[in-house]
Order: C-alpha cells, then structure tokens, then sequence
C-alpha cells in the first residue's frame, strides 16, 4: 500500500487505518504505539526519512519505496512497541533496517541482470553490448566490482565469502 504525504489528515487517517490489524482499534491503550503517533513521526520526518534511506539504498526510488514499506509494516507491527525508547528511534530503526533490506534486494537484482548481460556478451563475443557492460562495471561500487572479478576470472561463486569470513 502506498500512503499519501500530501492528502489532509482524515484521508491519511483512514489509509493507515487500513493497515491496522482487525483485532487493534485507532487509540487502542494496549497497543504500543496509536496511529496517531505513528502518523505524527511520518509527517514530520518525512522528508529526512526520505534522505537517508536514500544514501543508503543509493536510489530515489528504491529508497522512497522503502520509506513507505516501514511505515506499513510500522502500522502494522505497533504493539510491538514496547515504549523503552523514544517512537521515532523505533521508526528510524525499521527505516533503516528496511532500506537496507531493499539496497541488498536491488544490488542483487543488478548482479542478476550483470549477470546476464555478461553472459550476452560472452556468447556475441562482445560486440556493441560490450561496451554497455563495460560502462555498467565501471559504475559500480569497488566491492561490486571485485566480487563481478572474482566470480567472472577467478570462476569464484558468490558463496566465495563465507568462506573468507566476509559476509554481507
């Protein structure tokens, strides 16, 4: 689902109400945390929120994306909320673990389609595609890089780092 910033409060209200588990009620007193609240954190850290699931996803998209996954499962995990600490650090730490999440989910989408575009490329002998690949390699990050290396020319697996003590 995916929830509005810009609606008035009664309309965003009822979005998040959706989301709420049919035993809960809107301004449950068992419930670790009320709609309200929740809502509060969303509309005024937004736009931070936005920011650094950005940085870490190293996509608008996929990071706007993960923002609003953590606010439904946010919504959806409330009574969870055990109060120990403040309702916005418990928001920031479902935003960050979902961006992180979502950034290994979209670094191992891109693999894949490297994955294939390599193994067009070997197949053509290189040709135009080649140099697309080559420009793709290029962009990324040195630890992608050296994992595409080592899978490619040193005919590693992707298992290669658990046995180097390197996990993810």
């Amino acid at each position: 689902m995916h929830i509005s910033a810009t609606g008035t409060s009664a309309e965003l209200t009822k979005e998040m109400s959706a989301l709420v588990p049919s035993g809960a009620r809107m301004g449950d007193e068992h419930a670790g945390a009320s709609v309200d609240e929740i809502e509060s954190v969303y509309r005024t850290r937004l736009r931070e929120l936005r920011r650094v699931a950005t940085a870490i996803t190293g996509s608008r998209e996929v990071g706007c994306d993960a923002v609003q996954d953590a606010f439904a499962l946010a919504l959806v995990r409330r009574q969870q909320f055990r109060g120990e600490g403040s309702l916005e650090g418990w928001v920031w730490r479902i935003v960050v673990h979902t961006a992180r999440d979502a950034a290994a989910t979209d670094t191992r989408r891109r693999v894949a389609m490297l994955d294939e575009e390599l193994a067009a490329a070997r197949s053509h002998g290189g040709g135009e595609r080649g140099g697309e690949v080559s420009s793709l390699v290029a962009e990324l990050p040195e630890r992608q890089r050296l994992a595409l290396f080592l899978r490619y020319y040193a005919d590693l697996d992707y298992d290669w780092r658990s046995t180097t003590g390197r996990g993810s």
